[in-house]
Order: C-alpha cells, then sequence, then structure tokens
C-alpha cells in the first residue's frame, strides 16, 4: 500500500477511476458516498475491473466475497475494506 497517501486521496482516486471506467466521462460526478452495487453502478462484469484498481493502488487482493460480505458498497467503504485488508498482511 502506498502509506502516503490519505483515506480522502485513495477516495478520488476510485471516484475518477469508476467515472471515467464505468461511465466514460469525467462529467459523471461519483461521491465517496455513491452506492455502486445495489444501485447497479458497477455491475458483477465491472466488478473484476474494479478488484484489480484496487489492487493496484493498494497492493492487496480483495476477493469477491470479502467484497460482498463487507457490504462495501461505496468508495469510502472500499478503501476502508483495502486498508483493513493491508493492515493485517503487514
Amino acid at each position: 500500500m502506498k502509506k502516503y497517501l490519505k483515506d480522502e486521496e485513495y477516495c478520488i482516486l476510485l471516484q475518477k477511476f469508476v467515472s471515467e471506467r464505468f461511465f466514460f466521462s469525467e462529467n459523471i460526478v461519483i461521491e465517496k458516498d455513491t452506492l455502486l452495487f445495489s444501485t447497479k453502478v458497477i455491475d458483477s462484469l465491472n466488478v473484476m475491473e474494479l478488484l484489480l484498481k484496487i489492487e493496484e493502488l493498494f497492493g492487496v487482493m480483495i476477493e469477491i466475497p470479502d467484497l460482498v460480505d463487507s457490504n462495501a458498497d461505496c468508495v469510502h467503504d472500499i478503501v476502508v475494506l483495502a486498508k483493513k485488508l493491508c493492515e493485517g498482511k503487514e
């Protein structure tokens, strides 16, 4: 994990990724509390791309069951989960 980034910076990076990758636009605003899965912003086909981006940013792999079990449905929750998994691997 890149320890020099703050939670808010990770949120911004993921928000930008979701906006550009899944909406193909920087004009769509994804907030850190925008629901991603329950509102179908990200579907089952896109989840793998998101997980790869998380692995790139944090250096930790999140399995789909971990994501589902944690109820991480927004960018902020995903950042919290990734950081928790990073701490567990140290």
